[in-house]
Order: structure tokens, then C-alpha cells, then sequence
């Protein structure tokens, strides 16, 4: 999963004795930033990640490209520890819901967006789903990729 950025300021990334730079996408296996510094291909770089709920992550990474047209390098982390994996994936997983619901509010105005609850594990869909067919009740299904609902 990779997670595009658009300007957001929940999230903070520290290149070291560098400074800051701006996160412009993430994934569970690196990041893209942009930065006033040029770093050269191959070298390590050491990254704090700083997400909305407090947590600082600290991750080993190495420059894997640079984009000279975007101003940035590609950075693909090394070390990171399955708790700091766990909180990148919950936050990349938060931050695409809640801008979904955005947008499906834009598209159908009628939607009662806070009367609805957003499941990326399987176990609580198919559980959702047996529980609906149970009792005999329809449920509005929008599946992630598609936008479009189904019933």
C-alpha cells in the first residue's frame, strides 16, 4: 500500500542532523520526500516519523532514487520494527478511509456518512455480512477501489 500525501501536517518526518523534510507519499517500505538537502544514491539515511497519535518511529533507510523534476529522493527503509510497520499501516489505512468518506459524501450528498462504519479486516466484514444475511437485512456495500455501491 502507498499512500499519497497531499500537504498534510499530521505526519512529520526528521532526516537526521538534516532537518526536517516534507512526506509527499508513504508506504510500508519507504517514503518519498522532498528536501533541502540532496542525499546521493545509496546512502543511509536516518528517519524519525512522527504520526497524529503521538508515536515516534525511528527507521534506518537508504536513498534509493532521486527526482530531480520533484525536487525529492525515494527512501527505502532498512530497519523498522514490526511495531512501527503496524503503526505506518493503521495510519496509511486511517488516512485513505477518512478521505473516502469525503468523497463519497461529495458524490452522494444523501450518504449519512456518520452512520458508517469502515471495515479493512476481512474477518469483520464476513462477519458483518453473516449477520446481515442472518437477520434478513440489506446492506449498502462500497467497495474501496471501485467507489461504486452494492447491495
Amino acid at each position: 500500500m502507498r499512500v499519497t500525501i497531499d500537504g498534510t501536517k499530521d505526519v512529520r518526518i526528521e532526516t537526521g542532523p538534516l532537518g526536517e523534510a516534507k512526506l509527499v507519499n508513504l508506504s510500508e517500505n519507504g517514503v518519498f520526500l522532498k528536501t533541502l538537502s540532496s542525499f546521493p544514491e545509496g546512502s543511509a539515511l536516518p528517519l524519525t516519523i512522527s504520526l497524529p497519535d503521538g508515536g515516534q518511529h525511528a527507521v534506518t533507510g537508504r536513498v534509493v532514487r532521486q527526482d530531480v523534476d520533484r525536487g525529492g529522493v525515494g527512501v527505502e527503509f532498512q530497519a523498522l520494527d514490526d511495531e512501527s510497520r503496524l503503526s505506518l499501516l493503521q495510519f496509511m489505512s486511517d488516512y485513505v478511509a477518512i478521505r473516502d468518506l469525503t468523497e463519497l459524501k461529495l458524490r452522494y450528498p444523501f450518504l449519512r456518512t456518520d452512520e458508517m462504519v469502515l471495515f479493512t479486516d476481512s474477518v469483520n466484514i464476513e462477519s458483518l455480512m453473516r449477520e446481515a444475511f442472518r437477520r434478513k437485512v440489506e446492506v449498502a456495500a462500497v467497495p474501496a477501489r471501485s467507489g461504486n455501491p452494492r447491495s
